[in-house]
């Protein structure tokens, strides 16, 4: 399970090179996670959302399983006083890993190696960028997303204006980045304090990244090799092809030569090429 914040960024750090929001592809597999052990021991499921429920139904068809996460769902919403409890463990441990990755973006928000990263990952979603940039925090990380915010309308303006397939996945993209409805009367997150006692130690974090970017750097060494001994098999390969060639152009040249040399031969004793001499001539 994604438990520790080492873990969480090390998960964010891999879905930086991802297809969407590298907060929402941590988030996702901190509930994953979890519902996977519910999954696997019925007998730990607490208190659920009706969302997170749903979604520990549909990974399994076991019959039990599923009354069991049922029940205990039901009766976690009841208080012992009488009353009735609100809240979701997964929604809450989804809470509580946004909240560390959001201070720690923050921490490494003046690093420019942090921010060129940030610069090749995709665009985070409104709700995560609202929440990382709270209070004028991570002012690097706020310009860059503003960059692809602008960057998306431009796409989908010319696509439009071009007819272009492209326009209906730019479209679900920018669903995607809006993000669910926000339910009504539900008071928003609170924001996560800018301090680096709000989360990791800014030394760890910025290990970690380090660490990560090595790797980075690592296979990208890796596949800059491998393309670097493609290109000389090529390279061998066409120089090969090249000689043959040089070889085939040479025998046409001496072929040329040969034919040339009949010719003026033919011309020199009278004859024209193709007509045969007749006994009165």
């Amino acid at each position: 399970m994604l438990g520790s914040w080492h873990q969480q960024f090390g998960f964010f750090l891999k879905a930086l090179d991802g297809p969407g929001c590298p907060l929402c592809a941590v988030t996702a597999g901190v509930a994953g996670a979890r519902l996977a052990e519910m999954v696997r021991q019925p007998a730990q499921a607490t208190r659920l959302c009706g969302a997170h429920l749903s979604a520990l139904l549909g990974m399994t068809r076991e019959t039990a399983v599923q009354v069991s996460a049922a029940q205990s769902a039901l009766s976690n919403c009841m208080g012992r006083d009488g009353g009735f409890n609100l809240g979701c463990e997964i929604c809450r441990l989804i809470e509580q890993a946004a909240g560390r990755l959001a201070t720690i973006i923050r921490l490494l928000d003046k690093f420019l190696r942090f921010e060129k990263a940030i610069q090749r990952a995709p665009l985070f979603c409104c709700s995560h960028i609202a929440r990382i940039t709270a209070g004028g925090c991570a002012r690097n990380f706020a310009r860059i997303q503003r960059g692809k915010l602008e960057e998306l309308i431009n796409e989908i303006a010319q696509a439009e204006l071009l007819g272009r397939p492209a326009l209906y996945a730019l479209i679900e993209k920018t669903a995607t980045f809006l993000g669910a409805p926000f339910p009504i009367g539900q008071a928003a997150p609170e924001a996560d304090s800018c301090d680096a006692e709000a989360g990791a130690p800014e030394s760890a974090a910025l290990a970690e990244f380090a660490r990560w970017e090595e790797e980075q750097k690592n296979a990208h060494l890796g596949r800059l090799e491998s393309e670097t001994a493609s290109l000389r098999y090529r390279n061998a390969v066409l120089s090969e092809e090249n000689r043959r060639f040089r070889l085939a152009h040479a025998a046409v040249e001496a072929l040329r030569r040969d034919l040339e040399r009949e010719r003026a031969q033919v011309r020199a004793a009278g004859l024209k090429p193709g007509r045969a001499v007749s006994n009165h001539e």
